[in-house]
Parts: structure tokens; sequence; C-alpha cells
């Protein structure tokens, strides 16, 4: 979610301290959003973020936006972390 309303955005990478995501929609470094996801068919995740940095793709409408993850709990940075070394 960001400006106020709900988007879609495809997540690229994921890490214990933010992820990088891919979207059609125009966003601003320093704007705040809530992220919602799964990790796995039963894990659900909504969290606040940041973005922190922002990368066009040449010959195509969409950027990918580089977020860190705000105050994250010490148990979802233990399943991203798991996550991860799952998927490596």
């Amino acid at each position: 979610m960001f400006g106020g309303k709900a988007n879609m955005a495809f997540g690229v990478e994921i890490g214990e301290g933010g992820m990088s995501i891919k979207t059609n929609e125009t966003l601003a470094v320093d704007q705040k959003l809530i992220l919602n996801f799964f990790l796995s068919e039963k894990d659900f995740f909504s969290i606040r973020a940041t973005l922190r940095n922002v990368a066009s793709l040449a010959n195509t409408t969409e950027t990918i936006y580089g977020v860190s993850f705000d105050d994250v709990p010490i148990a979802l940075r233990r399943q991203i972390r798991t996550y991860v070394a799952r998927t490596i």
C-alpha cells in the first residue's frame, strides 16, 4: 500500500532488512509503504517499509525499487533468513 491505496508490485529479492520490488507505479525515495506478502503459501506478512532507491529498467515502463523494512520483529527476521537459505 502506498499513497493511501492498494497497489500491486512484484517481489524481486528479499533479505532480513528489506526487499526489492518491481512495479509500473511511480514512487519517491523516502516514501513510506506498507508491504503485504507471502514467504510461502501459509506465511503472510504485513510490514512497514521505506523506499530507499530507484532503478529504471531499460526498454520498459517497469521500475525496481529498493525498500528497507521499518522495525522488523526478530521472529520475522528469522523467517526471512530461513526462507532465503532454503531458496538459494
